[in-house]
């Protein structure tokens, strides 16, 4: 099984000068946790993921950050093809909870989370018989 058969998509994405605040708004409307950063060439730098909000809201109680703030750099990405094992162990190793998937253009594509994988073990798993 590869990563397009069981990555979301369309991906929702916001910008590094949005407000942490905005973001979240984001994540709650599209009922999301992560969210790759996108500047305005259309280039990923950063994901960002709804723990990381909750860091931010503690550190800038009343006040503002942008997510270029508070946003993970250097994001691990992995392409449509490659095997949804290697991507789940890609996560374990390196202690992330989505992948963003990039096409050969590097263009973002879609997102694969914990979620998505978990699902993909449900319908692999099946009901046990009685």
């Amino acid at each position: 099984m590869r990563v397009q058969d069981k990555m979301s998509s369309p991906v929702f994405s916001i910008e590094p000068d949005a407000s942490f605040h905005a973001a979240l708004l984001v994540m709650e409307e599209k009922g999301v946790h992560h969210l790759p950063v996108m500047n305005a060439s259309g280039e990923l730098v950063g994901i960002l993921a709804e723990r990381d909000i909750l860091v931010a809201a503690s550190r800038f109680m009343h006040g503002e950050a942008e997510v270029e703030d508070i946003m993970l750099k250097g994001v691990v990405t992995v392409g449509p093809e490659f095997l949804l094992t290697d991507a789940a162990e890609l996560m374990i190793d390196r202690h992330i909870g989505a992948l963003p998937v990039m096409d050969a253009n590097r263009q973002l594509i879609g997102i694969l989370t914990e979620t998505d994988i978990l699902k993909a073990y449900v319908e692999l798993a099946g009901e046990p018989e009685a």
